[in-house]
């Protein structure tokens, strides 16, 4: 369940573009012991938005962001160095 607290900022550190106009972006947040609370499908608050974990890693996490979500959302703004909440 997606309870929407924001427990950590966290650092864009990569951004792959997939399947047509999609991202799939890596995060990594600043206390990294906050991924032990993470697993694959789990959903992340990210700067006001729900994102579902796709993938996870020892110190970053990835999520895919849609086209549609590209659309409405700051996401398309998102580069390496980017901090989010």
């Amino acid at each position: 369940m997606f309870k929407g607290i924001i427990e950590d900022i966290g650092t864009i550190v990569r951004v792959d573009y997939i399947q047509e106009r999609d991202i799939r972006v890596f995060i990594r947040p600043y206390n990294v012991s906050f991924l032990s609370k993470v697993q694959l499908g789990s959903s992340v608050a990210c700067s006001g938005i729900c994102l579902s974990v796709a993938q996870l890693h020892s110190e970053y996490f990835s999520a895919d962001i849609s086209q549609s979500t590209l659309s409405v959302t700051n996401t398309t703004y998102w580069k390496k160095g980017t901090n989010i909440n």
